[in-house]
């Protein structure tokens, strides 16, 4: 919920200032490219019965998810980070500033928890990726052993 809050501070700011529009674009627009595919992996836990009729899609869905996450909210975030600290550093050092310091200063300490809640959601996925593959990587297991015991009862 805070990173809502933070989220609707970073709005404003954008609405009512003349500042940093260029990587707003990016962090409150072309990041959330990944959230498309993770609306129908919530679709599909909301639904079952959906996510039973096409598992394909949700595997699909799933992969997608995490891919785009990592290079949207990860790889680029940073670099797009490193360019706003960059230009915020520089608008700091200006004798006469475009916008109130407070709102310089609060758009990086706000950048710094966005990419540490990032990193965070990144440990989390990477935490259910391993999960997701140990679990097929079992069933496998218990699939080769069946075939081989079926087998070795024919013979």
């Amino acid at each position: 919920l805070l990173h809502h809050a933070m989220t609707g501070l970073l709005c404003y700011w954008m609405l009512s200032l003349p500042y940093m529009s260029f990587y707003g674009i990016y962090f409150m627009g072309v990041c959330e490219i990944s959230s498309l595919p993770l609306a129908v992996v919530d679709f599909m836990r909301f639904f079952p019965d959906y996510k039973e009729k096409y598992p394909l899609v949700n595997v699909i869905n799933s992969v997608l998810f995490g891919l785009l996450f990592v290079w949207f909210r990860i790889i680029k975030w940073i670099q797009f980070s490193a360019g706003a600290w960059r230009d915020s550093l520089h608008v700091l050092k200006m004798k006469k500033l475009p916008v109130p310091r407070s709102v310089v200063v609060g758009v990086l300490v706000l950048n710094v928890f966005f990419t540490v809640l990032q990193v965070f959601w990144c440990g989390l996925l990477l935490k259910e990726t391993k999960k997701m593959f140990l679990i097929g990587y079992v069933k496998l297991q218990i699939i080769f052993l069946m075939n081989s015991k079926i087998h070795t009862l024919i013979l």
